[in-house]
């Protein structure tokens, strides 16, 4: 730094008496800015609940996968892991994943940061923080099911880890308990981090009735713990529009019309 001048400024200390207001949008581009890649399929771009559910299943089962719980039981059980509450008997036992927002800020006052794309242009990202509650409800056909699978997902919660930086030896490298936080890690369409030392339980229940039938008894169990994390939204500009799906709704006809090529005699034609 040059002395007698002010790093922000640039002017001399008796014309400046303080950081500019805009000092921030002479560091750009801000390297600490990870943007967040649109969710395949989603409805909205720049949405956080499903993202974040569609997170939590996949490190559910990534940390399963590095488990005694990827191994099918002796009937040949997998277990059920989505965002939607299982409704066939092939799903059970199974895990149902929710996501409740409590709370919802920008990452800043007006916050803005700025990134250049491969092409050299800039673009505008815009940030906010959230703050949530992941609910993990089991369902299961007995109390033994029921147990098992609770004291699997306790497991995997409580005993999470994170990924090694280094690893000296990879005949010791042990992938044992983390699953979770590496996929979590992994996920491109949102950023976020778990509270994993505390689990608050909502008790266990048995009631009378599946989606199926109304005459079997049903177990269910659940857990949460509290999440918090960044979404965000990039600015582009440019006209463009990502599809989240094509759908084709062709018009089936009783009879085939037979065109008729002097219909346009005597009209003035349009453009």
């Amino acid at each position: 730094m040059t002395e007698g001048i002010n790093f922000y400024t640039n002017e001399p200390p008796d014309q400046a008496y303080g950081p500019d207001m805009f000092y921030s949008d002479l560091t750009l581009p801000d390297p600490t800015t990870v943007v967040n890649e649109p969710l395949p399929r989603a409805w909205s771009q720049g949405g956080v609940i499903e993202s974040v559910k569609r997170a939590v299943v996949t490190g559910i089962r990534d940390g399963f996968r590095n488990s005694s719980m990827a191994v099918p039981s002796d009937d040949g059980e997998k277990f059920y892991i989505d965002i939607e509450y299982p409704t066939d008997v092939t799903k059970y036992p199974g895990i149902w994943v929710q996501f409740a927002i409590e709370d919802l800020k920008r990452a800043g006052l007006g916050m803005e940061t700025w990134v250049k794309d491969d092409e050299g242009n800039w673009q505008s990202i815009e940030v906010w923080n959230f703050e949530g509650r992941i609910s993990l409800t089991i369902a299961a056909l007995s109390a033994k099911d029921r147990d098992r699978l609770a004291d699997a997902v306790i497991a995997q919660i409580a005993f999470s880890r994170p990924p090694d930086l280094v690893i000296h030896d990879k005949r010791k490298d042990s992938k044992q308990f983390k699953g979770l936080i590496t996929a979590l890690d992994n996920n491109p369409y949102v950023s976020m981090t778990l509270n994993t030392d505390q689990i608050q339980p909502g008790g266990q229940s048995v009631t009378n009735g599946v989606p199926w039938a109304s005459n079997i008894l049903l177990y269910e169990d659940s857990y949460s713990i509290q999440c918090h994390g960044q979404f965000n939204m990039k600015f582009s500009y440019d006209g463009v529009f990502s599809l989240a799906e094509i759908r084709a709704n062709p018009t089936l006809m009783d009879h085939d019309v037979e065109y008729d090529p002097t219909q346009w005699r005597g009209k003035t034609p349009s453009f």
